[in-house]
């Protein structure tokens, strides 16, 4: 399991988005393909956090790999970065 995993909501951050902007056309992208996406909540505490690390796109942990093959397949980058 990775860290980036909300094991109680059954959810893991498939992506980060500088905007909200960018955080929207990641979520309906993953819609047109038929997969429900979640924005996480903006860090009310530590607002910077968001800033430097983008909003995380999250989906069920069962339509990980499908999603992340989306958004590679439509040229949009996932997280934790591919290294190869």
């Amino acid at each position: 399991m990775s860290a980036y995993q909300f094991e109680h909501e059954r959810k893991t951050v498939v992506a980060r988005a500088a905007t909200q902007a960018e955080a929207e056309l990641i979520k309906m992208t993953l819609a047109a393909h038929g997969y429900q996406a979640f924005i996480a909540p903006a860090s009310s505490v530590f607002p910077s956090v968001d800033f430097v690390e983008g909003r995380g796109i999250l989906v069920q942990l069962e339509n990980e790999g499908a999603a992340r093959a989306i958004l590679k397949s439509v040229g949009m980058s996932t997280y934790p970065p591919e290294t190869s």
